[in-house]
């Protein structure tokens, strides 16, 4: 069993406060507020207080790391030898019918209008993503998402559109045994790819575009789509004629030499980078090493809701008096005096500083750590915001969903509490996080709610799983 399925957290069934009134907080923490202005007003008013009620769930403790994630990553598959697990066809099919996404509207700044992406025709989630890839090329190059009329861009929309058929004709070889990469009767894009020099200097016509585009000197830090790029450039100058996912989308902000042991200056020992969380990876990769830590444990992982992170983070479990006192907006409160600004405001220390001292990173996992009977959980908040399972819908960013009338509820006492349920409308094209890395908008509490793109991987964006009832389905 994986390391990962050990030392997970027992967090009991019952109703707990969703969300926070700001009247209701500890008096010391609305004092610290308003004598170092940080806005907790504002962050607060964004998620009013409901009461709610879950089953009981058990949570990771800390945040997958780096060598967590490594080892699915390198992970063989248990039924095919010589393959890796996530070149299972299955593996991304399940993930994308789990969180699937059908038409995303997109913002296009210099048109001053928006774009669509259409998804519903993908099979699974590496589909979705060298799909997305394509469309933000084409809207970086080419202001849309159709081959322009301007002679001018003639070349550069033929080779964005023959690239990324080749990626996808090679990532396809891998999933479906036997299909050819280069198959000219299958793709029109592909009609004039007859060679793998052919399809090198198409990818290498993009690069230079978008580099230009990017005004970005070749010493300069890539872009997550010039990272796909070089990657799939390099699989095609290598001889390959297929590909796989970890060719391609191995997490974009690992290092090539992220085997070799960190050290270092001469008076200070660095956080090992297998013991950093893991960073960069989309919400379908995240939820490509549930499935995988399934598979290994035979517990019902997934990713958390924004209500089993709340509860977890920000929820007093012992007492049975539901009131608002037992809802903390700080993970540590309690149990010192600290406040978000102190330890992750731009003025303060920041996590990515202590990356290099491993004796104070240490000293922050125990100071920001929230006790839970005789165990502790860490990283809830200002080590990078969590993915969770639950789509962001815009139509309720108080959670509106709640006074709707198929809401199930009951009454106790003078509280109304509300059968909790995920949001899943699939029209939804951004999905929830929490954790609130850093100050950005407002102090990190653990009811603050942010959206990202689930088809992307952030600097700042990890995870944690769950056992919860959520995945006995």
């Amino acid at each position: 069993m994986s390391d990962a399925a050990e030392g997970l957290i027992e967090i009991p069934a019952g109703p707990f406060l969703l969300g926070a009134d700001y009247q209701q907080i500890a008096p010391e923490i609305r004092a610290s507020d308003q004598a170092k202005c940080l806005g907790l007003g504002a962050v607060l008013a964004a998620t009013p207080p409901h009461w709610v009620d879950l089953p009981a769930f058990r949570i990771m403790p800390r945040m997958v790391t780096n060598g967590q994630y490594r080892e699915f990553w390198t992970a063989p598959h248990p039924e095919h030898p010589g393959r890796l697990f996530i070149d299972d066809y299955e593996l991304w099919s399940y993930v994308w019918e789990l969180y699937r996404l059908t038409d995303v509207r997109v913002p296009a700044s210099e048109r001053g209008s928006s774009l669509i992406e259409h998804y519903g025709g993908c099979h699974t989630a590496i589909d979705a993503l060298v799909r997305s890839y394509a469309y933000e090329a084409q809207r970086l190059l080419l202001g849309h998402h159709m081959p322009p009329t301007e002679a001018g861009f003639d070349t550069v929309s033929r080779a964005v559109a023959r690239t990324f058929a080749v990626l996808r004709r090679g990532l396809a070889h891998v999933i479906w045994p036997g299909t050819p990469l280069f198959d000219p009767g299958e793709r029109e894009a592909l009609s004039a790819i007859g060679s793998r020099e052919q399809a090198i200097a198409e990818v290498h016509t993009v690069e230079e575009a978008v580099a230009e585009r990017h005004g970005i000197a070749t010493q300069g830090k890539p872009t997550p789509l010039q990272v796909i790029l070089a990657r799939l450039r390099r699989c095609l100058e290598s001889g390959q004629e297929s590909f796989s996912p970890s060719h391609i989308f191995r997490p974009l902000l690992w290092p090539d030499d992220s085997d070799r042991p960190k050290k270092g200056g001469l008076f200070m020992q660095r956080v090992p980078w297998e013991d950093l969380p893991v960073v960069g990876i989309s919400l379908y990769e995240a939820a490509a090493y549930t499935a995988w830590l399934r598979v290994r444990s035979g517990l019902s992982f997934v990713l958390p809701s924004e209500a089993e992170y709340e509860k977890a983070f920000g929820w007093v479990l012992e007492g049975e008096a539901l009131t608002p006192e037992r809802k903390h907006i700080y993970p540590w409160q309690g149990v010192n005096s600290l406040d978000f600004n102190q330890w992750f405001s731009r003025d303060g220390h920041s996590v990515r500083a202590l990356e290099s001292r491993a004796a104070a990173y240490r000293s922050l996992l125990e100071d920001t750590a929230r006790p839970i009977g005789a165990h502790k959980l860490y990283q809830g908040l200002g080590f990078g915001w969590q993915w969770t399972r639950e789509r962001f819908s815009e139509l309720e960013r108080k959670y509106n969903r709640f006074a709707h009338a198929g809401c199930l509820r009951r009454r106790c006492g003078e509280l109304t509490i509300y059968t909790y349920q995920d949001c899943v409308d699939v029209h939804c094209r951004y999905f929830v996080v929490r954790g609130a890395p850093d100050q950005l908008g407002g102090p990190g509490t653990v009811t603050r709610r942010f959206a990202l793109s689930p088809l992307r991987g952030y600097e700042e964006c990890g995870f944690r799983c769950v056992v919860s009832a959520a995945g006995d389905g």
